[in-house]
């Protein structure tokens, strides 16, 4: 879960853990980034928030900012829908172990992040 051959200039900080980012980065970000017009949701950064939480840039229809609460839950909808209009990755393969890593990360940041006394 550890990286130590990140590019030069590379700052882990805006990362989820390593695995998670490999996850991601096999998976998710060629549509979920910022160069992509699909998502308004990037998943190629992990930021806090001004409440002291991480999250994604993740907006709602508004063009405001999800709470960690709700992206990660709408990212669990999506991993374990049957249907294939909405399960994601879209008109994609995902290995397995790649999607259920992917699913227990959400379960456990929200379970840490609950823990920790954060709201919305």
């Amino acid at each position: 879960d550890e990286c130590y051959d990140f590019p030069p200039g590379y700052n882990a900080k805006d990362s989820p853990p390593c695995k998670i980012n490999a996850v991601l980065a096999r998976n998710c970000t060629e549509c979920h980034s910022p160069s992509s017009d699909e998502s308004d949701l990037d998943l190629t950064r992990w930021v806090k928030r001004p409440n002291g939480q991480m999250n994604f840039i993740d907006l709602d229809d508004a063009g405001h900012q999800r709470s960690q609460k709700e992206t990660l839950e709408l990212i669990q909808d999506r991993l374990q829908s049957t249907n294939m209009k909405k399960r994601m990755p879209k008109n994609h393969y995902m290995n397995p172990i790649d999607r259920e890593a992917l699913f227990n990360w959400t379960v456990d940041t929200l379970q840490d992040s609950q823990n920790k006394g954060f709201r919305k």
